[in-house]
């Protein structure tokens, strides 16, 4: 293994962990969700020779709502992602559900500060409803888990500019910077529907705005608010939903869980990451006083 394999390896998790940061900021400045850290060290970019087997998770899940978020960060910004017939390694395993988003944005480590674009959100749903629109790449290597690239047809202008319309010949319109109006067919070829991101009159930035491609977006992925049952989440038959719940209930401190708690960090037939989980979050209960 060679010292730039090992430079490669740390800058893609320094890019993962300044894009799931990003995500966070956005959904809870924007959109009034509370995200938490789902998948452990999601924001972080600790390089580990020794990595504990865990639960395949998403990076992030809301306290209020309990929506689950996988960042996708690109250094070339595409709605792209990995995947391999191996049983829980497809694109859209590891305790993603439907409704749960995919989130995709540009980040550029060669700038200091690192410089970030605007995540676009898609969902499980959108995504899989499109998949057959996808260009497949070439398999990678066994040892790499044969895995392939699936990539939606979408279009990132290089330039910056404004969006003005699509036009009566199905041409997007846009206005460069220096204010001259082009008109591009982007999508002509592409199988699949024709989705347009920005409304007429937005602004984009060069190489770090998704302005059209085949899966339906989500414009405004407002927080519903808190409904998210963590009682019955605690109990559920899901284990990806216990272990969320777990890891959002370590992070309130509300008391009242402590005896499901105590009952999964007991229970020999559970999976050891759940007991482990449990474990922490009772470790993090605030302590009761008792008067003497």
């Amino acid at each position: 293994m060679g010292f730039k394999e090992d430079i490669d390896f740390a800058r893609f998790v320094s890019v993962g962990a300044i894009g799931t940061a990003v995500v966070a900021a956005h959904l809870r400045d924007r959109f009034n969700h509370r995200p938490i850290e789902l998948e452990r060290y999601a924001m972080a970019n600790k390089v580990w020779q020794t990595k504990v087997k865990r639960l395949r998770l998403p990076d992030l899940v809301c306290l209020r709502c309990g929506l689950r978020v996988e960042s996708r960060a690109k250094t070339k910004l595409s709605i792209t992602l990995s995947h391999s017939e191996t049983p829980g390694r497809e694109w859209d395993s590891g305790g993603m559900r439907e409704n749960d988003f995919f989130a995709f944005l540009l980040v550029d480590i060669n700038q200091e500060p690192p410089h970030c674009g605007t995540p676009a959100f898609f969902s499980r749903a959108a995504l899989k409803s499109t998949v057959s629109s996808t260009k497949r790449s070439s398999p990678k290597a066994a040892s790499a888990g044969s895995e392939i690239t699936l990539t939606w047809p979408s279009w990132v202008p290089t330039r910056g500019g404004r969006l003005i319309c699509v036009d009566d010949e199905d041409r997007i319109v846009v206005a460069g910077d220096d204010g001259r109006k082009k008109r591009y067919w982007q999508w002509r070829n592409w199988d699949g529907p024709r989705c347009v991101y920005l409304k007429p009159g937005d602004f984009f930035q060069a190489d770090e705005t998704l302005i059209a491609g085949v899966v339906e977006p989500e414009v405004n992925p407002i927080c519903p608010g808190d409904n998210w049952d963590l009682a019955s989440a605690l109990v559920s038959d899901d284990i990806v939903e216990r272990y969320s719940a777990i890891k959002a209930v370590a992070r309130l401190g509300d008391r009242k869980f402590a005896g499901v708690l105590t009952r999964l960090s007991e229970d020999a037939g559970e999976d050891w990451r759940i007991r482990l989980e449990a474990e922490i979050a009772l470790g993090r209960q605030p302590l009761v006083v008792v008067a003497v």
